[in-house]
């Protein structure tokens, strides 16, 4: 029975704990979808994703 009651108490302290560590952050992000229809995957990499990276 205190081991019931120690857990509760503590699930109670923890569930109300302001979170300051863990602020609100947006993150910039950017998808780019292209298509090259019937290209092999390394000529995509090196023809088109390593310049659009660069």
């Amino acid at each position: 029975m205190l081991m019931l009651l120690a857990v509760v108490i503590g699930w109670l302290g923890y569930s109300t704990l302001p979170v300051n560590l863990l602020p609100d952050i947006e993150i910039p992000t950017i998808a780019v979808q292209i298509r090259y229809p019937g290209a092999e995957p390394e000529s995509m990499a090196d023809q088109v994703a390593k310049p659009i990276e660069d």
